[in-house]
């Protein structure tokens, strides 16, 4: 019996590892510049996915493989050369296996699901102010970013040749394997714990 349920723990515990890495695409830009970075720790940068240097051009970066099974960061680490500033942009997950603070696998840049910091990543955070939806003036509307998405930063007063980091974070949601799992391991215990009386 007890061989029987290690095995089926086993099988179980392969098909789950053969799943697919989830994946990030990704729409944005900052007025005036960025890099955006995937971290599993929201105090380090991470690693890059990529940078832009032009706030009229729309960056799309598809196909970011996140760490399974634990807490990753989406960070993006805002310059501004002069006001106004301004970061925008729309995430997605290519799958169910994680999701963003808003329970779902889409989220846009916010006040709700985002926190910004002028020191750096995982200090000092405060909820960002936004200036407006996509199409606000002076920016007007982003092309390939969400209409619902707002144009955010720091503060509403923001400085002259500054960076900002803005942090959010994507949560593993735990698979139908996981809890099967559990379940073997439990009526395993439970097996021997018996056995032993």
């Amino acid at each position: 019996m007890i061989k029987k349920l290690v095995a089926a723990g086993l099988v179980f515990g392969a098909l789950s590892g053969q799943a697919a890495a989830t994946t990030l695409s990704t729409d944005l830009t900052v007025d005036n510049s960025f890099q955006l970075f995937i971290s599993i720790n929201d105090s380090l940068a991470g690693t890059p996915v990529g940078s832009g240097t032009d706030w009229t051009v729309t960056y799309s970066f598809s196909g970011t493989a996140l760490t399974p099974g634990v807490t990753n960061y989406i960070h993006v680490l805002a310059h501004d050369d002069a006001p106004p500033a301004a970061f925008i942009g729309d995430f997605t997950l290519s799958d169910a296996n994680f999701q963003f603070d808003n329970g779902s696998q889409f989220l846009v840049a916010d006040t709700a699901h985002w926190r910004a910091s002028a020191i750096g990543f995982g200090s000092a955070y405060v909820t960002p102010v936004s200036f407006g939806p996509n199409g606000t003036f002076p920016w007007g509307s982003r092309p390939s970013i969400d209409a619902s998405a707002q144009f955010i930063w720091d503060s509403a007063s923001p400085c002259g040749s500054c960076d900002r980091y803005f942090s959010t974070a994507i949560t593993p949601v735990p698979e139908p394997e996981t809890y099967a799992l559990m379940m073997i391991g439990l009526a395993l215990l439970g097996f021997v714990a018996r056995r032993k009386r």
